[in-house]
């Protein structure tokens, strides 16, 4: 059973999948493969990551558990997140070399 009513639109591309696997594609690509550990507070309460795929893994394991996706159109979003990623870091890469 999911842990929220289940939206009343047709399965989409998870936005927030996407959203989350571009920030850590960008994060990646910055910081390189250090991982380092924080916390996040909302409404207060808090929650420790080990790592921001930790944080990326359990925002899209979210969506499923709360009965918004399937499992496929999470995998796409995640999919298009890092294209779209690699998009803007080829991007602003070519931007930064012709200045």
């Amino acid at each position: 059973m999911p842990l929220i009513p289940t939206p009343m639109h047709p399965e989409y591309t998870c936005g927030s999948c996407t959203t989350g696997a571009a920030a850590h594609t960008i994060v990646s690509a910055i910081f390189g493969s250090k991982e380092f550990a924080f916390d996040i507070t909302q409404n207060g309460f808090t929650r420790h990551f080990q790592s921001f795929k930790d944080f990326t893994n359990q925002e899209s394991n979210a969506r499923l558990f709360a009965g918004v996706h399937l499992h496929c159109p999470i995998r796409a979003g995640e999919d298009e997140g890092r294209k779209v990623a690699y998009f803007v870091l080829s991007s602003a890469a070519k931007a930064i070399r012709t200045k």
